[in-house]
């Protein structure tokens, strides 16, 4: 103790300048004599006195974790599991009617070291002369647990309603299987499938349908700059229709597909304000009498992030 008490006092008195310095080393080399060196020091030094035990203070509070600066690197280390966002802007829809619409729409997301949730919502809303012919809302939930680096477990279910859809709502619910093909920090690219049950509502007999059907989806993230992305999210529902006799006497099972395409590209504008493009593709090879069996929605949106 007292050699390292001498070659600390020796070390401040030959560059005084140096002092914040030696105290740090001290402290790294020496730490159990730190207090009875660091009381000779201010001794032997007294106008230095106020200076010493400053930086003993800050170096005692960078240890402990409650300096600023070193408050601010743990949280950049730290993962942000807790992600959002808020969007309001416009779209244009073509489908049994082609209307300019207003578009709101939220999204939670927690992303932890194994589980997975989302939770997001949308409503795209349009009147002309006085009529509403624009009204939809879709809310939508998923959760997934990792199982290895590549696999996963998911589930998922979904609300929509939408007026001119040829259906009072939609209700489906399922699970399956993911597998991410790629996953880093510019590209992601996962596929996934499995089960799922649909009930929905038919406008226009009001017979209420209960469906099995199998899914297939495709999700892509692509990080092209600091400042632009791209997503895409592909799904495909197949499920079997009604059973129809033919003259022969033969049955025929009438297949039903449904695929849906979403594609989004982000740009940033300022901190946490993005502007953002989006087209919406959905086909259903047996709509409702009076339904389109194609609908498309373009949106531009102003995304505030969190």
């Amino acid at each position: 103790m007292v050699a390292v008490q001498a070659i600390v006092i020796a070390a401040i008195a030959r560059k005084s300048d140096d002092t914040t310095e030696i105290i740090r080393d001290l402290y790294k080399l020496a730490p159990a004599h730190v207090d009875i060196v660091l009381k000779a020091a201010r001794e032997t030094f007294p106008d230095l006195a106020d200076r010493i035990t400053a930086v003993a203070d800050e170096v005692v509070q960078e240890e402990s974790g409650d300096h600023p600066g070193v408050q601010d690197e743990i949280a950049e280390a730290e993962p942000q599991y807790w992600s959002g966002e808020v969007a309001v802007g416009g779209s244009y829809r073509q489908a049994a009617t082609n209307a300019s619409t207003v578009t709101v729409s939220a999204k939670v997301k927690y992303a932890g070291d194994l589980w997975e949730h989302r939770l997001s919502g949308s409503l795209d809303y349009g009147r002309t002369n006085g009529v509403t012919d624009t009204h939809r809302l879709v809310l939508d939930a998923k959760t997934q647990r990792q199982l290895s680096d590549s696999i996963y477990l998911f589930g998922l279910g979904e609300y929509e309603n939408d007026r001119f859809s040829g259906f009072d709502y939609q209700v489906t619910e399922g699970g399956g299987l993911g597998y991410k093909v790629f996953d880093t920090p510019v590209f992601k690219l996962n596929v996934e499938g499995g089960p799922s049950v649909r009930h929905s509502k038919v406008t226009a007999t009001q017979d209420v349908n209960d469906e099995i059907l199998a899914r297939v989806a495709m999700g892509l993230e692509w990080n092209i700059s600091d400042s632009a992305s791209f997503t895409n999210e592909t799904s495909l529902y197949l499920a079997k229709g009604e059973v129809d006799i033919v003259t022969d006497g033969n049955a025929e099972i009438d297949n039903e597909q449904e695929a849906s395409n979403l594609s989004v590209l982000d740009m940033k504008i300022v901190s946490n304000l993005s502007a953002r493009l989006s087209y919406d593709l959905r086909y259903r090879s047996n709509p409702p009498v009076g339904a389109p069996a194609t609908t498309s929605l373009a949106k531009f949106m102003m995304v505030q992030s969190f």
